[in-house]
């Protein structure tokens, strides 16, 4: 005897269907007025709200694929699936309707995510200088994430074929932020941002530059900034999902 790898098309079982639901709900308000002359106000608050289903038809469990070419008598009781039965992959038209309802599955997912944001700032001219304006803006931000994908037991298993094993993912986020930005002229710039994260602490951010117009029809521009990027609600609840295996080019 020898191991070998065979390759399966599963017709048989039925034609693979996908059908995907996608709903969404946004709601915004804001209210804005003047301080003083020169000065103004803004706050606005949002929701919104996405919900997705997913719902496979005539998906193939390996496990129970790989019990039913082995042949039930040879799978260990404690191991065996229930209702167990020997699978023929070998020829056409040789998949039956026993064999199908053991092998075959459906698998579904539902997903569900909610943001709410809160926002304000005040902006104006601190003061005037002979080139024009300094402009300022002061603004706090809060977002909240809640968000979850929730899969059924096959599927955080890894035993449907075609798909890596994955967790149900729940989560959540809070961000409270609070920024300011300063131009003189439209010719430099500069700003800066603190962001506390509920899953990562406290970071920050900013910019500086400036712009120079050697003539009306020409201008130069440069700026530097200093970004950063937290995990996304996704990323922060994933535990233990299977990736794809790693490749290594043996021409390399």
């Amino acid at each position: 005897t020898a191991n070998f790898t065979y390759a399966w098309r599963s017709n048989g079982i039925g034609p693979r269907v996908g059908n995907f639901q996608n709903s969404a709900l946004t709601a915004r308000a804001s209210m804005s007025g003047h301080l003083a002359p020169g000065w103004e106000w803004n706050v606005a608050a949002g929701f919104g709200q996405s919900d997705f289903t997913q719902d496979l038809k005539n998906n193939v469990n390996s496990v129970a694929l790989l019990q039913g070419v082995a042949g039930c008598n040879n799978v260990p009781v404690a191991a065996r699936l229930p209702n167990c039965v020997n699978v023929d992959i070998f020829g056409p038209n040789v998949t039956t309707a026993a064999m199908s309802n053991f092998v075959g599955t459906d698998i579904k997912a539902i997903g569900k995510f909610e943001q709410s944001v809160v926002s304000g700032y005040v902006r104006g001219d601190l003061f005037q200088l002979p080139a024009g304006p300094i402009s300022t803006v002061f603004g706090v931000e809060y977002r909240g994430d809640d968000g979850e994908f929730l899969v059924d037991d096959a599927q955080a298993r890894g035993e449907i074929a075609g798909f890596n094993q994955q967790n149900s993912i729940v989560g959540d986020i809070d961000v409270y932020e609070a920024y300011t930005e300063v131009v003189y002229d439209l010719s430099i710039e500069g700003g800066y941002r603190t962001s506390d994260y509920s899953t990562i602490g406290s970071v920050s951010s900013y910019k500086y530059g400036g712009s120079y117009s050697p003539f009306e029809w020409m201008t130069f521009r440069s700026v530097y900034n200093k970004a950063v990027r937290a995990p996304n609600l996704q990323e922060v609840g994933q535990a233990g999902d299977q990736g794809f295996p790693g490749y290594t080019d043996p021409c390399n």
